[in-house]
């Protein structure tokens, strides 16, 4: 093989690595370059990715990029590009795939324009379903974008199919900065990745889904949801602008695609759809949503005004019987009268009701009050299993569901450390661990089944790895090591069993109890669903502060505080 640095990508055309001749150079971005290559012994066109050799010297991604890889070809996915082979050699890392006769989305909406809600509900149907299929294996695409949705051309076998590509290999789900990349890449694109991406925080299938909402909102509109000028402002917009409403760009689109794609881009990953198809499902159902047509406003009777404006009253109202509801002293437009160029709609809570029926959201005159209502519980998952194959040296976690609800079941394994690690979310009953060395034991896992807000009491195996940490009689576990990881920035160990926790600031001394009168309290709810370990403190808490985290429990509905704080889960943030 040529030497990369002084040959380049295109200098590798015609050479063999792993059996492929290299035919031709396909594209190359910060993660590898892509040849299209002849398998010689098969005699099959495949789409070779070659990775940097400074990825390939570390051993340790090296390991993982195998296992990952391994993962991934066991998918059986119609819209996954299949994986045929992957491993190093002539110190390169080389993945084979399936050669996609086609085109990248990018390509097509550039030569295109702008898609209509069904086009792209077509395209993106199946990319949401690859994605969700990656998650249950218990992998994170992390580069949703254009180029990675690749569409088969017309007139070619399998024309009109349409493949998600580049998934979870070098960029596969770890927890918050522990990326193993000697070449220090950033993971992602920044005009379609999540928060918590940027941020360099715990990323799970959710995160893929915001980047699916950023690319929803390209086809639509054909612009990038936060288009700035610096790349610094676009990062910035993904963290505190509000989120994308196409129909800014595109007022012919119902204010349903605006209400999906804004919740499929939230900020916080719980307030995004369960999975990338609900979201998907959301788009679907907004194309059959008619736009409605808006009321034209008054013309004023002259164009100033002749006096000083007296306060506003509310308008008389008659009404007809069995007719609709009119205001006195107006006039109803004309049926043709047409609707101004631009005007805003009104905000999706905006409901008028007619007298005498009940506001919407309110009960019946006679039934109970749902929000009165405790919430139905969640059952939780039986015999939970995991297991080590023979051929495959990923762990399998398997478990029976505990109710015929469909729930969000949220898997975690537990570190040599005593920490708790997600292993990813799953609405199956089973989920792949490639992270898990070969020589390593199999861990104790966790399960949790959650719908909605609610969660089931934790259900863990008993198989290899270190026991989970009894919990103290008559109390709750509390936090543990608590430590500053940078300004403003905290991390701290989760004991077993325990999904919220209270963080307690004082300004001038540390805080003696969690109900400390002079401390500022704020709760994480199921912090670790997002954070496992980490907490960036607000940016309304002033610097320096003393800060402890109390533990949590939810008992019969009610929050449970503990009494106290471990002394290692107290620390100053701070000079």
């Amino acid at each position: 093989m040529p030497d990369q640095q002084s040959a380049g990508a295109a200098g590798w055309v015609g050479h063999v690595l792993a059996g492929h001749r290299l035919d031709a150079l396909i594209g190359e971005g910060g993660m590898g370059v892509v040849y299209r290559a002849t398998h010689l012994r098969l005699g099959r066109t495949v789409a070779l990715k070659v990775l940097p050799p400074a990825l390939a010297a570390d051993l340790d991604y090296r390991r993982r990029f195998e296992r990952e890889a391994a993962i991934a070809a066991s998918l059986e996915h119609p819209n996954v590009v299949p994986i045929y082979d992957a491993g190093h050699t002539d110190g390169v890392l080389y993945l084979s795939m399936r050669f996609v006769d086609g085109e990248d989305l990018g390509a097509v909406l550039q030569r295109e324009g702008r898609l209509g809600i069904e086009g792209l509900c077509a395209v993106l149907g199946p990319v949401a379903d690859a994605l969700d299929a990656v998650h249950e294996a218990g992998l994170v695409h992390r580069d949703v974008k254009p180029g990675n949705v690749l569409l088969v051309r017309a007139g070619r076998p399998r024309g009109g199919q349409v493949y998600l590509c580049d998934f979870g290999i070098a960029k596969g789900a770890t927890a918050a900065g522990s990326d193993i990349t000697s070449a220090g890449q950033y993971m992602g694109t920044p005009q379609y990745s999540s928060p918590e991406q940027i941020e360099g925080r715990w990323v799970d299938g959710r995160s893929d889904q915001y980047g699916l909402a950023c690319l929803a909102y390209r086809c639509l509109t054909g612009e990038v949801p936060y288009p700035r000028p610096e790349m610094a402002a676009v990062v910035y917009a993904h963290l505190a602008a509000d989120p994308p409403r196409p129909s800014r760009l595109r007022p012919d689109l119902p204010a349903a695609v605006d209400a999906a794609v804004a919740r499929a881009a939230a900020k916080h990953p719980d307030h995004r759809f369960p999975t990338c198809s609900a979201f998907l499902d959301a788009l679907r159902a907004a194309a059959h949503t008619p736009v409605p047509r808006p009321r034209p406003r008054p013309r004023p009777t002259a164009p100033y005004p002749t006096a000083a404006p007296r306060p506003m009253e509310p308008a008389a109202t008659t009404r007809a019987p069995g007719g609709p509801t009119r205001r006195i002293g107006t006039e109803d437009p004309a049926p043709d009268d047409p609707a101004p160029a631009r005007t805003l709609p009104l905000p999706d809570t905006a409901v008028v009701s007619e007298p005498g029926q009940p506001e919407p959201g309110q009960p019946e005159p006679g039934q109970p009050d749902p929000a009165q209502q405790a919430p139905p519980g969640v059952p939780a998952p039986v015999d939970v299993r995991a297991e080590r194959g023979t051929d495959d040296h990923s762990v399998t976690v398997s478990w029976t569901a505990g109710g015929p609800q469909d729930v969000e079941y949220k898997v975690t394994r537990l570190t040599a450390e005593g920490r708790r690690q997600v292993v990813g979310r799953t609405r199956s009953t089973g989920i792949v661990d490639g992270a898990v060395a070969p020589d390593a034991p199999v861990p104790v896992y966790e399960v949790t089944a959650r719908l909605g807000t609610t969660v089931s009491p934790p259900v863990g195996t008993s198989t290899g790895g270190p026991a989970a940490e009894p919990e103290p009689p008559g109390g709750i576990p509390a936090v543990r090591h608590l430590v500053v990881t940078g300004p403003g920035t905290l991390a701290f160990e989760w004991p077993p069993g325990i999904t919220e926790a209270m963080v307690v600031v004082r300004p001038d001394r540390l805080p003696e109890t969690p109900d400390d009168p002079a401390a500022t309290a704020w709760k994480i709810t199921n912090m670790r669903y997002e954070l496992d370990g980490g907490l960036r403190l607000p940016s309304s808490v002033p610097l320096p502060c003393h800060v402890a985290v109390a533990s949590c429990r939810r008992v019969d509905g009610g929050l449970v505080v503990a009494p106290g704080f471990d002394p290692s889960a107290t620390t100053t943030v701070g000079s």
